[in-house]
């Protein structure tokens, strides 16, 4: 009778802890595979927005792979049942020619020459070209970070891998 209270007892402290470690009630596990031109798209972001604006959405980065493992904006992990509309997004900032290496500008700061070479820098913007400085470069077609109009939808809960395949035409 010993053995069997103990076994109880970490059948369900094991059960527990399996379901704390979980993605939580309600939610579920979604992972999304992102290629552009049937190549894996690593360092992109992969956004869930609800269609209905109910709930919390999602977003991950994809891996070298071009899978994203999502996690509720909610700070959960896993994405909460419901219709998403999915956006995808990769950016680089261009570097400007005129700004400075990064340890130089550290030593412009101290003393006090922030703007880099051409003085400070003017009010409302950065330095480096335009009064924005450089903007950044989109690395996948404007089409599918536009919420407007969207290109992919998926159903949450899904089963495996949900795969996406950008054209960069």
């Amino acid at each position: 009778m010993r053995y069997r209270h103990r076994f109880v007892l970490m059948f369900g402290s094991l059960l527990l802890a399996s379901l704390m470690a979980g993605c939580g009630p309600g939610y579920s596990q979604v992972e999304v595979k992102v290629t552009l031109d049937g190549a894996p798209l690593e360092g992109a972001t992969v956004s869930l927005v609800p269609k209905d604006g109910s709930n919390a959405g999602a977003s991950g980065i994809t891996n070298s792979s071009g899978v994203a493992t999502m996690k509720s904006t909610s700070d959960k992990s896993g994405v909460l049942a419901g219709e998403y509309i999915v956006t995808v997004a990769k950016t680089e900032v261009m570097a400007d020619p005129g700004m400075p290496a990064p340890d130089a500008m550290i030593e412009m700061a101290k003393k006090g020459k922030a703007g880099g070479p051409g003085g400070p820098q003017k009010k409302g913007g950065m330095p480096g070209k335009g009064p924005q400085g450089n903007q950044p470069k989109n690395l996948v077609p404007a089409k599918y970070s536009d919420l407007g109009s969207p290109q992919f939808t998926i159903t949450v809960p899904t089963s495996g891998t949900v795969n996406l395949d950008l054209k960069s035409k």
